[in-house]
């Protein structure tokens, strides 16, 4: 298994657990700096959506730097063990729940409404339109969504504006927020 950590905030230093599995591929911690950098002001008392969330790294990062809550999902059911245990760790266990399902029912089931959600699928899948397309009513007005993307991959993000792009090696990294109507 990969060890991870919490960066910033509350749990700061916690080490993780990831899947170790090809499917998987955690956020490098110079990466997860810097994006969470950038997306600071919208975190605090946010409530959070870690789609595809792994080993939950992305999720927890925000609980420890002062998100209220998270949901967390993903389809792979050896992920719960990880994310549940990846929580206890950082002691978010009030602040967290798990879903192991596809995304796409999960959303058609949702009945809340996020502040910040992180968007890191499979890079070779086109998830993240899917993702995209379903999410907007699940958003409240000034949301961001962050997506994690193999660079040079191409989406079609039509009804949100690009706030920022960057690339890291690999990766690049899209903060969108809706398009006001």
């Amino acid at each position: 298994m990969l060890v991870l950590r919490i960066i910033s905030g509350s749990a700061r230093g916690t080490k993780l657990v990831s899947l170790d599995s090809l499917d998987t591929r955690p956020t490098l911690d110079r990466v997860k700096e810097a994006l969470f950098s950038s997306i600071t002001p919208y975190v605090s008392e946010s409530v959070v959506l870690d789609l595809f969330a792994g080993s939950a790294a992305l999720g927890l990062e925000a609980l420890s730097r002062g998100a209220k809550e998270c949901d967390f999902i993903d389809n792979n059911k050896f992920a719960k063990q990880i994310i549940e245990t990846n929580i206890k760790k950082t002691h978010m266990e009030d602040k967290s729940s798990v879903y192991i399902c596809d995304f796409l029912d999960f959303l058609d089931r949702c009945n809340k409404k996020y502040d910040l959600v992180f968007l890191d699928p499979p890079y070779a899948s086109d998830f993240v339109e899917k993702a995209l397309k379903k999410l907007k009513p699940y958003l409240n007005g000034n949301a961001i969504v962050v997506a994690e993307v193999l660079k040079g991959t191409e989406f079609d993000y039509v009804g949100y504006e690009v706030l920022k792009e960057k690339s890291y090696g690999k990766v690049s990294i899209f903060t969108l927020t809706k398009e006001l109507v």
